[in-house]
C-alpha cells in the first residue's frame, strides 16, 4: 500500500502497520532468547567436559604417584637386601637351630658344639649330636654316653644314660641297661625302665614297645591301649590310629584315648 505524502493514515492502517511491528519485535526477541539457551548449553557443555578433562588428569596424576611410590617401595627392598650380611659364615658341614638363640654346628673332625646367632661359641663341649632344648633342656651325645645340659652346658642331673629324647609334657624317655623309661625335670625316674622302644608323650599319652607288640600309656605309666598292635599311629586330638595283622588282614582301627582312659579309672 502507498501512501502519499499529506494524507492521513486510515485507523485500520494503522492497526495492520502496528501489527507488523509487534510481529517483528516478537520473533527479534525469540531469535535473542533461542541464543541466550544454546550459549547457555554450550558453556554448561563446555563446563562439564571440563571437569571431566580435570577429573582425568586428577586420576592420571594420582596412578602417577601411586606407580612412584611402587617404584619407591621397590627400589627400597633391593637397597635393604644389599644391606644383608652373613651372620654365620659357611664353613660347617651341618647345623640347625637348639631354640631360639643357639645353634648347634658341625666343624671338621664330624662333631657339634653350640653357638649364638652371631657365630660365637658359648658351649665349647664337643658333641655326638645334639637335640633341641626343650623346656631348658637339651639332650647330648658322647662317644661313651647320654646325659641332660642346661644352656650353660652343664649336666644338670649329673647322671649318664645309655640313650635319651627330648623333653615333652615335662618328660623325657631314658634308655638304661637296655630298656627305656621316662624321667621328669628333677632326674627322677617316674616310669620305670621296662620297654624295648617308646615315643615322646603327646598330649599326655605316649606310644611304648614289648617283644615287637606296641600300647600307649599315660603319664602316671598306666596302660590305655594294651600292648598287643603291630604298629601304632601318631595321635591327634586324642585320636590314634592301631593296626594289627589277623588272619593275612591288617586291621585299622581308631580309639579314642580319652574314653579308654576315663574307663580305666
Amino acid at each position: 500500500m502507498i501512501i502519499k505524502t499529506g494524507e492521513r493514515r486510515k485507523p485500520i492502517d494503522l492497526i495492520k502497520s502496528n501489527k507488523h511491528v509487534i510481529i517483528l519485535i516478537s520473533i527479534i526477541l525469540l531469535s535473542i532468547f533461542v541464543s541466550g539457551c544454546q550459549s547457555s548449553n554450550y558453556k554448561s557443555n563446555h563446563s562439564y567436559a571440563s571437569n571431566e578433562e580435570e577429573q582425568s588428569t586428577e586420576v592420571a596424576q594420582i596412578s602417577k604417584s601411586e606407580e612412584q611410590q611402587s617404584t619407591e617401595v621397590t627400589h627400597i627392598s633391593k637397597s635393604e637386601e644389599l644391606k644383608w650380611s652373613w651372620c654365620i659364615k659357611p664353613q660347617y658341614s651341618d647345623l640347625f637351630f637348639l631354640d631360639n638363640d643357639l645353634i648347634a654346628v658341625k666343624g671338621s673332625n664330624e662333631k657339634y658344639v653350640i653357638v649364638n646367632t652371631s657365630g660365637e661359641i658359648v658351649i665349647p663341649f664337643e658333641y655326638l649330636s645334639v637335640s633341641s632344648f626343650e623346656d631348658g633342656l637339651a639332650a647330648v651325645y658322647t662317644d661313651e654316653n647320654t646325659f641332660f645340659i642346661d644352656k650353660k652346658g652343664e649336666n644338670i642331673f649329673d647322671k649318664v644314660f645309655d640313650d635319651a629324647g627330648s623333653f615333652s609334657a615335662g618328660l623325657a624317655p631314658v634308655k638304661k641297661d637296655g630298656l627305656w623309661g621316662f624321667i621328669d625335670k628333677s632326674g627322677n625316674i617316674v616310669i620305670k625302665n621296662q620297654f624295648d622302644q617308646v615315643r615322646c608323650f603327646a598330649e599326655g599319652f605316649a606310644a611304648v614297645e614289648k617283644n615287637n607288640e606296641w600300647g600307649v600309656i599315660d603319664k602316671s605309666g598306666n596302660l590305655i591301649i594294651d600292648i598287643q598292635y603291630d604298629s601304632i599311629n601318631d595321635f591327634h586330638e586324642e585320636i590314634i590310629g592301631v593296626e594289627k595283622e589277623e588272619n593275612g588282614d591288617l586291621l585299622i582301627s581308631l580309639e579314642n584315648l580319652l574314653q579308654t582312659s576315663s574307663l580305666m579309672r
